[in-house]
């Protein structure tokens, strides 16, 4: 995987604070906002979400839809 995507995802999401963690050890939201987060690497041309921003905050849930 290219690490200009990965960071430009980690960006988006606001991420760059958890990047050393496992996923475990995330909340419920952060735990979220990493599935939506490796669905977007690649930019892929179909995506199906179910509403993936829920439990974010407020920022990261505009990003993310802004983004899409």
């Amino acid at each position: 995987m290219d690490s200009q995507a990965i960071d430009e995802v980690v960006k988006l999401l606001r991420l760059y604070e958890y990047v050393n963690h496992r996923a475990s050890q995330l909340s419920g939201g952060m735990q979220r906002k990493l599935m939506l987060a490796s669905a977007l690497l690649g930019h892929p041309d179909v995506l199906l979400l179910d509403d993936p921003t829920v439990d974010c905050d407020a920022d990261s849930a505009r990003a993310a839809w802004k983004y899409l």
